[in-house]
């Protein structure tokens, strides 16, 4: 969980964490310390499988048509 901390702490897996600081630490470190300790920020997502909203076609929408003139290539 993404967490503030609200005083000077050490962290096994953060070493010294100054007041104030946001650190990413699991739910059980939380509950060790106590909650009164943290402020909550959020959920983090895990990098590299951020959503993003894109413009790729799904195959559920026409395509988009192109002012261009396509020329035939073919060869008789």
């Amino acid at each position: 969980m993404l967490v503030t901390t609200k005083q000077k702490m050490y962290l096994t897996m953060h070493g010294l964490v100054d007041k104030g600081e946001t650190i990413d630490i699991p739910e059980d470190v939380i509950n060790d310390f106590g909650k009164d300790c943290f402020e909550f920020v959020g959920e983090v997502k895990p990098k590299g499988n951020e959503t993003k909203p894109t413009d790729e076609n799904t195959g559920d929408e026409k395509p988009k048509k192109t002012s261009k003139k396509k020329t035939d290539t073919t060869e008789e």
